[in-house]
C-alpha cells in the first residue's frame, strides 16, 4: 500500500478505540439526533466531521514514537469525569466528555502535531451535543429584554412578567422555541462547516463564529419583533399571530444562511493552503507509534473495566421502604395535599405527597426517594416534573436565606403560574447520601462520585405554597417551614 494512504491510520484506530470505550454514550446521542428537532443536523455532521478528521490526519507529517506523560494524565483525568457521569446516568455529562477524551486519545497515542490538525473537526461536535440547552435561560431572558427596549423605543406600551410580554392589544409569551436556541446552533454549525471546507485560518475562524452567533440573534429578535408589533398595529388579526409565524422564521433562517455563506467567502483565503509532505516523510508517517498507541489503548481499557465492576461488583440496594411522612411540631398534619400541586418523579422507588398547617400558613410537601439511579429511573431527569407542565414558570432563584436546612445552602425556587392565574412558589432540595444542595449539577457529581463505593440513596424533597395575596407572605412561609422543620423531611 502506499505510504501517504497508510498515514491517518494511527489517526483513525485511535479514534475508534476511544469511541469503542464509551460506547454507551453513543446511544443516547443518536437518539438525541432523531428526536430532537434542534439537534437533527448531528448525523449529517458526524458524516463530515469524520471525512474532514481522515482528510487533516492525512496531512500528519509524522508521528511521535512514545505516549506523552501529560497527555496521559489529562485523559485519565477525562475518563474518570466520564466514568462520573455514567455512574450518575447522565447522558449529557458523558457527551460533554466525548471531545476531550477523543482528543486527549489522539494527542497521547499520536503526539500533539497530530493533535493540532484534528482538534477543529473534533472540537465542531459540540455542535451536535445538546449542551446548548443551558443557554435557554439567558436567551429567553435577552429576548424579553430586546423586546421591551425595542417596544419602547417604537413608543409601545408594554409590562413585563417573567417570558410574558403584554401590550395593549394581548400578551405574548416568549417562550423557548422563541429564545433563538435553534437559530444560533444551527448557523453555528453552518459556519463551522463552511470554515472547515474553506479551510479558514483559526483567527478568522473565530472571529467567522462571533459574527454568526450575533447574527443569529439578531435576526432571532428582529423575528420576534415583526410578530410583536404586527399585533399592535393590527390589533392582534395580523397573520403572523392569527394563524401562525413559522414561515416567517423560516424566510428568516434562510436569510442568515445566505448572509453567513457570503461572510464565509469572502473571509476564505485566496487559494488552499497546505503543502504535501516529501516522500520521505510520507514514509516516515506511513509507520505506526506503536508504544504510544499502545500505552492509550490500554488505558481506554479503564472505562471498559470499570463498567464491568459497576454491573457485576457494586452492591445492590435492598427492597424500598414506604415513605411516612412525620407529624412536625408547630405544623398540623400530614394532611391530604391539594391535587392542583402534583410533582412526580419517573422511577423513584417511592415517593409521598402531604400537606401541613401552622400559624404562619398552609405548605404542600412531596418526597421522593432513589435507592439506586439509572437510566429511565434517576434523581435528576428531564421527565421528572415539579409542576404540571401547563404551568408557566415567571422565574428561579434562591429562597430567601432564612430558607435553610442545617448546614445546608437554600432552597432553590420557583416562581410559577397555573393556567387560571393562580401564583405558586415551589421550592425544593437534594439530597445524596449525606450531601445537601439545590443544585442539579452538584447532586449528579455527588452521586456519580459517592455511589461507586456501594449504595447511595439520595431524595428530593419539594415545599410548595400557592400565593393567596402577596407571594412575599408565602416566600416567607416557606423559608419558615424549611428552617424549622425542613431537616426532619431529609434522611
Amino acid at each position: 500500500m502506499n505510504p501517504a494512504q497508510l498515514r491517518p491510520l494511527p489517526v483513525i484506530a485511535t479514534l475508534l478505540g476511544a469511541g469503542a470505550a464509551i460506547w454507551c454514550t453513543w446511544p443516547p446521542l443518536v437518539h438525541t439526533w432523531m428526536a430532537m428537532a434542534d439537534y437533527q443536523h448531528g448525523g449529517l455532521l458526524a458524516l463530515f466531521l469524520l471525512v474532514w478528521v481522515y482528510q487533516r490526519a492525512s496531512q500528519v507529517p509524522c508521528y511521535t514514537p512514545h505516549a506523552s506523560p501529560l497527555a496521559a494524565v489529562l485523559l485519565l483525568g477525562a475518563l474518570l469525569a466520564w466514568l462520573v457521569a455514567y455512574r450518575a446516568a447522565s447522558s449529557i455529562g458523558q457527551q460533554i466528555m466525548i471531545p476531550p477524551i477523543l482528543w486527549l486519545a489522539v494527542w497521547m497515542s499520536c503526539g500533539i502535531v497530530a493533535a493540532r490538525l484534528v482538534a477543529a473537526p473534533i472540537l465542531c461536535l459540540y455542535f451536535a451535543i445538546p449542551v446548548w440547552e443551558v443557554l435557554l435561560p439567558t436567551l429567553q431572558h435577552l429576548t424579553v429584554g430586546v423586546a421591551e427596549t425595542v417596544l419602547g423605543w417604537l413608543g409601545v406600551p408594554v409590562a413585563i412578567n417573567g417570558p410574558l410580554v403584554t401590550i395593549p392589544e394581548g400578551t405574548f409569551e416568549i417562550a423557548e422555541g422563541c429564545a433563538g436556541k435553534r437559530y444560533l446552533i444551527v448557523a453555528l454549525t453552518v459556519a463551522a462547516v463552511f470554515a472547515g471546507t474553506v479551510r479558514l485560518r483559526p483567527r478568522r475562524a473565530l472571529a467567522f463564529l462571533a459574527i454568526t452567533a450575533a447574527l443569529a440573534l439578531v435576526l432571532n429578535w428582529l423575528r420576534v419583533m415583526i410578530v410583536i408589533y404586527a399585533g399592535h398595529l393590527t390589533d392582534m388579526q395580523s397573520y403572523f399571530v392569527a394563524r401562525e409565524h413559522l414561515s416567517l422564521g423560516w424566510a428568516l433562517f434562510a436569510v442568515l444562511v445566505a448572509i453567513v455563506c457570503l461572510i464565509g467567502w469572502r473571509l476564505a483565503p485566496a487559494s488552499p493552503r497546505g503543502v504535501a509532505p516529501p516522500a520521505a516523510e510520507a514514509a516516515r508517517a506511513a509507520s505506526f507509534p506503536r508504544s504510544g498507541l499502545a500505552a492509550t489503548l490500554l488505558l481506554l481499557c479503564l472505562p471498559l473495566a470499570a463498567q464491568l465492576y459497576a454491573r457485576y461488583a457494586l452492591a445492590r440496594p435492598g427492597n424500598p421502604t414506604v415513605l411516612h411522612l412525620p407529624e412536625l411540631a408547630g405544623w398540623r398534619g400530614p394532611r391530604v395535599p391539594d391535587p392542583a400541586w402534583a410533582p412526580h418523579c419517573i422511577g423513584a422507588s417511592s415517593q409521598t405527597h402531604a400537606a401541613y398547617e401552622g400559624a404562619a400558613g398552609a405548605v404542600q410537601v412531596f418526597v421522593a426517594e432513589y435507592l439506586e439511579q439509572r437510566a429511565g429511573a434517576k434523581l435528576i431527569s428531564y421527565e421528572n416534573t415539579l409542576t404540571d407542565p401547563a404551568w408557566l414558570q415567571l422565574r428561579a432563584e434562591a429562597l430567601d436565606p432564612a430558607g435553610r436546612t442545617a448546614g445546608s445552602a437554600a432552597a432553590a425556587a420557583l416562581w410559577m403560574v397555573t393556567p387560571d392565574g393562580q401564583p405558586w412558589i415551589v421550592s425544593y432540595v437534594y439530597q445524596v447520601d449525606r450531601v445537601v444542595t439545590a443544585s442539579p449539577v452538584l447532586a449528579q457529581l455527588a452521586y456519580g462520585t459517592l455511589s461507586w463505593g456501594g449504595v447511595r440513596p439520595s431524595r428530593l424533597v419539594a415545599i410548595a405554597a400557592p400565593c393567596p395575596g402577596s407571594c412575599d407572605e408565602t416566600q416567607r412561609t416557606l423559608s419558615l417551614f424549611w428552617s424549622t422543620v425542613g431537616e426532619r423531611l431529609l434522611r
